[in-house]
């Protein structure tokens, strides 16, 4: 199985079964903060989170991120946690 890295499109299963899909923006240890939608941002273990079929995000859902990161830089000269 290849290892989980930046930028990797990723799925788990939140505590209701919903599947979801995002991609890894950060890795700490055994740990990876996973990126799904603005507003939708979520820390898990790495064991919680799997490959998923390659994809591409959205033109609405790549401008958004890039939104934040832009913004984030700007008003504080430093990326936020998770991004």
């Amino acid at each position: 199985m290849k290892r989980i890295k930046v930028d990797d499109a990723v799925q788990f299963k939140n505590s209701s079964g919903r599947v979801i899909t995002g991609h890894v923006t950060k890795l700490e240890g055994a740990w990876a903060t996973v990126w799904e939608t603005d507003g939708s941002c979520y820390r898990l273990p790495l064991s919680a989170v799997k490959h998923a079929k390659d994809l591409t995000p959205s033109r609405e859902a790549q401008s958004a991120f890039d939104s934040i990161i832009t913004k984030a830089k700007l008003d504080q000269n430093v990326v936020p946690y998770g991004f």
